[in-house]
């Protein structure tokens, strides 16, 4: 064959080669694009769908907390008793009377909750007619049946299950969650009656505006013209765009492309498309959203959709810059190489070694490129391999955990962030040990021994058919963990004297008792009363006697044992558990409390003289003979009032 046959030849297949080469790389880098898009599709909706299950299970929590305090139990069987006996609906003053009692019981936790975790719904209602009893978000409606509009609430008064989820009502559209109240329990074998239901609810506009502000994705919630949205009272519907109401938008461009008509038609299943706007390109995610019934019907339709968007100009930029150097890389490579092929058909080889060389480069800078991504996002991730041990941490685990990398590589994290979790509880060796993806809630350590609440996935890593290790995602929820234990602290604390509120003393009770008839352990009860205290606040004042109130539990506190339970049963009227101690063995105390109270000097703000005051104290043990709580005591308090009796700042045992 002749020479120039065979350059003409080579250069043809050289030729071929590089526009193969052009096109794979484009095609790759499309790939790639794609790939990382639907990731960060992937992410957006991760956050949304976590966000919503954290919301349900927050306000499933704020509801149960609620429908446990007995005084609320005892108001709302109450409420539906006289609301029977006065015909029903509204009620008559009995009824009102029971309402205003509720209402101000609730005030100021409603007034709390409203300003520190955007609660936008507290709504008690009476079983089994469903009759709304109090609003806290519009105290002067109430007496209508909801029994009818209000599947959350109808269903959870038939079978007394908790349930939650997104429901229109009249004046408010959002996340709802509904818990039934049952009637409290006088006897310890009695059985419990649903007398009525809390629902609390809070819309995610506020949520997921800073959901978007941490995830940079904006986030948008869009109802039908046909849902029951247009039958919401006027002043608390959702504005109208075009055919839809906008619930919430965390970023102005859906207001925007709504009045635009920027939208494709929706047909109530998953979209995805693309919309251009001033220089950005925006990736856009529609889903339908579906109320609570909905959920409940095969052929349900969806009240509205959610709405998600990411602003991918950046991306196509890279891809387009990466896209010109590609090609640019390719047509150069392959003059240079042809140039050479004229000149030295025998160096071919280190020519294709150069391209070869140019390619890897290109790739290698792709693979940068993937990098950079995985140390942008802001939830921590970090790699381990088969034996544990680190083998990568992005920046945010690093700052998360405030760890420099060189101190994580190659680490145990059993040995470093993970030392304090029990091995046969670890969802991570699991996941080493089965190959199953995990999410749990766990606790992390940092650099400076803080140990971090944070939910983390667990995910295997595997090369072919080998498992190589796993990758954790994890982020801080510590934050949220806080506002749990202080909604806790809210519900079973005396807001005034800092000791336990009635419902915290009466479950300890019970809890003693139930020790006493399981282990025979011991136990006192001992009735606390200041004497003339009504005497104090005339003279005083009620400030001066909130004082008094507050120094005496700091004398009684100090005491007790730690053991020991010091609550606030109502008024100047305390109660003190003592585990393990006999009516004789807590008498010591007893008198060592009535000795510190009596030679006290109070000083209250604005008195020139000090306040002295004395206290009166009755003594009884729990007994297994025992069929109630309340009869405990009793005991202890008729030997309080023959303390009383006897001339006060006394001791008597039952």
């Amino acid at each position: 064959m002749r020479f120039q046959t065979v350059v003409r030849l080579a250069s043809l297949a050289l030729l071929s080669i590089f526009l193969l080469i052009g096109w794979v790389s484009v095609q790759f880098g499309q790939r790639q694009l794609n790939a990382e898009i639907e990731q960060e599709i992937v992410r957006a909706q991760t956050a949304y769908t976590v966000l919503q299950n954290e919301l349900g299970q927050m306000l499933l929590s704020i509801a149960d907390l609620i429908a446990s305090d007995a005084q609320i139990k005892q108001l709302i069987w109450e409420g539906r008793k006289h609301l029977h006996a006065e015909g029903g609906g509204r009620g008559g003053p009995q009824t009102a009377m029971i309402r205003a009692l509720l209402i101000q019981r609730m005030i100021a936790q409603w007034e709390r909750m409203e300003r520190d975790i955007d609660l936008r719904q507290l709504h008690f209602h009476l079983a089994p007619e469903g009759v709304s009893f109090v609003r806290m978000i519009a105290l002067e409606h109430f007496g209508d049946d909801l029994l009818g509009v209000r599947p959350l609430v109808a269903d959870v008064q038939r079978d007394g299950m908790a349930r939650t989820g997104f429901e229109i009502g009249p004046s408010f559209a959002g996340l709802r969650a509904v818990v039934p109240i049952r009637a409290p329990a006088y006897s310890l074998q009695e059985a419990f009656e649903v007398v009525g239901s809390i629902e609390v609810g809070l819309s995610i506009a506020g949520h997921i505006k800073r959901l978007s502000a941490s995830t940079q994705i904006g986030y948008g919630v869009l109802l039908n013209t046909d849902s029951r949205a247009s039958n919401m009272q006027e002043g608390y519907q959702p504005p109208r765009i075009g055919d839809h109401y906008l619930l919430a938008a965390s970023r102005r461009e859906l207001q925007d492309w709504l009045h635009q008509q920027s939208l494709p038609e929706y047909a109530q299943r998953w979209q995805q498309f693309r919309i251009s706007q001033e220089n950005q390109t925006f990736e856009v995610v529609r889903f339908p959203l579906y109320e609570y019934t909905a959920h409940s019907k095969a052929s349900g339709l969806p009240a509205g959709s959610v709405i998600l968007w990411i602003e991918i100009s950046p991306y196509l930029q890279e891809f387009h810059t990466s896209r010109r150097y590609t090609l640019v890389l390719v047509a150069a490579g392959y003059l240079v190489t042809q140039i050479m092929l004229f000149l030295l058909l025998n160096h071919s080889r280190q020519e294709w070694q150069i391209q070869l060389d140019e390619s890897t480069q290109a790739i290698r800078h792709l693979s940068q490129q993937h990098a950079l991504l995985l140390n942008t996002v802001g939830e921590g991730i970090i790699g381990l391999n088969r034996h544990g041990k680190v083998t990568f941490a992005n920046p945010s685990a690093l700052s998360i955990l405030k760890y420099e990398h060189s101190a994580l590589l190659g680490k145990d994290h059993r040995h470093t962030f993970h030392r304090l979790h029990p091995p046969h509880e670890c969802a991570i060796l699991q996941s080493l040990a089965d190959g199953q993806t995990r999410q749990a809630e766990d606790q992390f350590m940092t650099a400076d021994s803080l140990m971090l609440s944070v939910l983390v996935t667990v995910a295997p890593m595997e090369q072919g058919h080998c498992r190589t290790g796993v990758a954790l995602v994890f982020r801080d929820i510590s934050e949220m963990k806080a506002k749990e234990a202080r909604l806790i602290e809210m519900a079973t604390t005396d807001a005034l004297t800092g000791v336990a509120n009635r419902r915290c003393f009466m479950d300890q009770l019970k809890t003693q008792y139930e020790r006493l008839i399981r282990l025979h352990e011991p136990c006192a009860v001992i009735m606390a009363d200041l004497d003339f205290f009504k005497r104090i606040n005339d003279i005083y004042g009620h400030a001066a006697g909130d004082t008094v109130l507050q120094q005496f539990s700091r004398i009684t506190q100090s005491n007790l044992r730690k053991m020991d339970l010091l609550g606030r049963i109502g008024g100047e009227e305390f109660a003190i558990l003592m585990p393990g101690k006999t009516v004789e063995e807590a008498l010591p105390a007893a008198q060592r409390i009535r000795d510190a109270v009596e030679q006290a000097h109070i000083h209250a703000d604005g008195q020139p003289q000090p306040i002295q005051i004395t206290v009166s104290m009755g003594i009884s043990a729990v007994s297994p003979r025992d069929t109630t709580l309340d009869a405990v005591l009793k005991r202890a308090d008729d030997a309080l009032y023959t303390a009383k009796q006897n001339g006060r700042n006394r001791i008597e045992c039952a």
